[in-house]
């Protein structure tokens, strides 16, 4: 009996240094468990009993119990121990114990975000926000029950492997989930306990390897590909057409039309981020910019949408339009070519290379100015440098040069 009694507690005492880290310590005292705090570099120490049998049954509720006071002292340094456990016990007695019906705060959040605020469109809820509600709800019925923001975020977290850190799909697991939480304290009386921290990094954290940003595809081949589906695939050949010389992205296919007498091309799209606000937006008449080496196409393009030539079907949505997109091109001889040779320069080429390619040739060809060729394409300066600013081969600043040269010479 002895030596079982032993191992529960190895065994427990093990698990807390796997959770906690160091500076734990728990023993029995009258029937109850003990616990005792140092923090690191600190000399002094604090102890508090918990209201929780010194039994093996009893095991993984110490474990979340001291989870949670390390929890509440990282969240508010000024706790001692016996104040974070009366926090939690407060909180226990408030709501935190009382069952939560995540079924039916999922149903109220998603009609406060899509009825209430109208911040989001219904079909964004649905392929966006109820898969991570379902991820949330699994986590939340396997055992040991989370019992506040961190343990479920971990959970979530953990049971979502292919959801790698620092990638936008675990951005949004672990964002959607918080907004959930923040909600659910405001305004659905949930306990304090998950009130989601400022910070996500701890969930989200790091990519392993860098994000690679695709190139721009330059006016040569978007030339040549043009060429070669403009007869057999003439709805491409519009929809490719128009992201290279008017910047669109693939999404903004859906949100455009001729105006301006037939010279420039209305984008209606609002691209949401953080930064944006809808009623900031403005639709855009952006003017063609087509390749020196073709200058008609712009108009041609304008002349074909005006005369009711149609795009193909592009689907719901950024991710779905961007997947036709590269169904479609993969299945083009020309651009598996540019494809093997950008591979072969550890570079690479998706469908946003045309909107790429546009900022590069407005720059080169054109000589516009961060200024108008960030308006033309519906993003602030910053973003623009940030991804068009690091672009610049020998190619491209040799003919940067020359055109300098040429405007010098005729001044």
């Amino acid at each position: 009996m002895v030596s079982s009694r032993f191992d529960w507690q190895k065994h427990l005492r093990t698990g807390i240094k796997a959770r906690v880290g160091m500076g734990w310590q728990v023993v029995e005292q009258s029937g109850k468990v003990k616990v005792t705090h140092r923090p690191r570099g600190q000399n002094t120490r604090s102890s508090v009993v918990l209201p929780v049998a010194w039994d093996a049954a009893n095991l993984r509720e110490i474990e979340d119990r001291i989870a949670d006071l390390k929890t509440a002292i990282d969240t508010n340094p000024a706790l001692d121990l016996k104040a974070a456990a009366a926090a939690g016990a407060q909180g226990e007695n408030d709501n935190s114990a009382t069952p939560v019906d995540w079924d039916e705060l999922i149903t109220k959040f998603g009609n406060y975000k899509t009825v209430r605020t109208q911040e989001i469109k219904q079909k964004t809820w649905e392929r966006e926000y109820m898969p991570v509600m379902e991820i949330l709800k699994n986590a939340m019925t396997s055992s040991p029950v989370p019992r506040n923001y961190k343990a479920l975020l971990t959970r979530m977290v953990d049971s979502c492997p292919t959801r790698k850190a620092g990638t936008a799909s675990r951005k949004t697991l672990v964002g959607n989930a918080c907004q959930l939480l923040a909600y659910g304290v405001a305004h659905e009386g949930l306990a304090a306990a998950w009130q989601p921290p400022l910070s996500r990094a701890e969930f989200i954290g790091k990519r392993m390897d860098a994000k690679k940003d695709g190139r721009p595809i330059k006016d040569e081949e978007l030339l040549r590909l043009l060429d070669s589906i403009e007869f057999t695939h003439p709805r491409w050949w519009l929809a490719i057409g128009l992201m290279g010389v008017f910047g669109l992205r693939p999404v903004e296919l859906k949100h455009c039309r001729v105006s301006d007498c037939g010279k420039k091309l209305h984008v209606s799209y609002f691209k949401r981020n953080n930064r944006t606000k809808a009623e900031d937006f403005k639709p855009t008449d952006v003017p063609p910019l087509s390749p020196l080496a073709r200058p008609r196409l712009g108009a041609d393009l304008l002349q074909a949408l005006a005369d009711g030539h149609e795009l193909p079907l592009l689907g719901e949505g950024n991710s779905e339009v961007g997947g036709r997109s590269r169904q479609f091109l993969i299945t083009q001889e020309v651009w598996m070519e540019m494809l093997i040779e950008a591979k072969k320069k550890g570079e690479k080429i998706t469908a946003y290379g045309f909107r790429h390619g546009f900022a590069m040739r407005a720059h080169l060809d054109y000589g516009l100015s961060v200024r108008i060729a960030s308006a033309m394409m519906r993003h602030d300066p910053n973003t623009h440098n940030k991804h068009y600013g690091k672009w610049a081969d020998d190619q491209s600043i040799d003919a940067a040069l020359a055109m300098a040269m040429n405007r010098l010479a005729i001044n």
